[in-house]
């Protein structure tokens, strides 16, 4: 099973439940281009990183595995299913659609690219500051695993901001129209999430042959983190 994160996420967004999936799986976390511990680069699409992704299952000597995304992960995941879908065994959509999407991250990048983290000296300083923007300690503890001490001690961020930010319009889930992908798929939506919404039933039936669509209540757009333990039945139901 290969897990992709969200943007602005990593792979260690997954580890607790990737720990879940290993015991009936053989589970990879990979970071995307630009995030975690994966190389830059100016270029940053879901065309790019779908190559990224079958580059990544060769050099692992995998003919196909089940492919797990989430939010940017899950457009990814559908763009590969419909590229490659020999390589694809089951895919799992986590709060996405086959569609192009308005992202609203565009403010937060700016402000995180202006904000020098250079100058703050921990991260419980930098929570401070960031508390001041954004109250919500669940987003600042996720934009918090971006940060890493460098050698000489000043604080540094592991993503690279300028190129995702420069190329926001280029990372939705949509596919070329009359495209049907016939892989077993499984759509997990949160029910308190607007990225999925009734409409898009439609889209995914239209593009998806054999697909499942799942809404978990209470959950929003982290619905693996708000509802794990319903979130983990409903994968393993529909692969093992």
């Amino acid at each position: 099973m290969v897990i992709l994160h969200g943007i602005l996420g990593s792979s260690d967004n997954w580890f607790t439940l990737g720990k879940k999936f290993a015991e009936n799986f053989t589970v990879y976390l990979p970071d995307l281009r630009n995030h975690g511990r994966s190389p830059h680069s100016d270029v940053f699409s879901a065309d790019a990183m779908i190559e990224d992704l079958k580059e990544f299952l060769i050099d692992n000597d995998l003919q196909s595995a089940n492919v797990l995304g989430h939010s940017l992960g899950g457009g990814i995941a559908i763009k590969f299913a419909a590229k490659y879908s020999k390589m694809v065994q089951k895919l799992i959509v986590v709060d996405f659609a086959p569609k192009k999407y308005r992202t609203n991250l565009e403010g937060l990048i700016r402000w995180l690219i202006s904000w020098d983290v250079s100058k703050v000296r921990t991260i419980r300083e930098a929570d401070r500051q960031l508390a001041v923007t954004f109250p919500d300690k669940n987003v600042r503890g996720f934009l918090l695993k971006n940060l890493y001490r460098k050698h000489n001690g000043n604080l540094e961020w592991k993503i690279n901001l300028k190129a995702i930010y420069n190329n926001l319009e280029g990372i939705s889930g949509y596919i070329q129209e009359g495209l049907v992908v016939e892989n077993p798929c499984l759509f997990i939506r949160g029910e308190n999430s607007d990225y999925v919404k009734p409409e898009d039933v439609y889209l995914i039936r239209q593009y998806f042959s054999d697909a499942r669509i799942e809404s978990i209540p209470g959950a929003g757009h982290w619905v693996h983190a708000d509802a794990p333990e319903k979130f983990l039945d409903l994968v393993k139901d529909f692969v093992l």
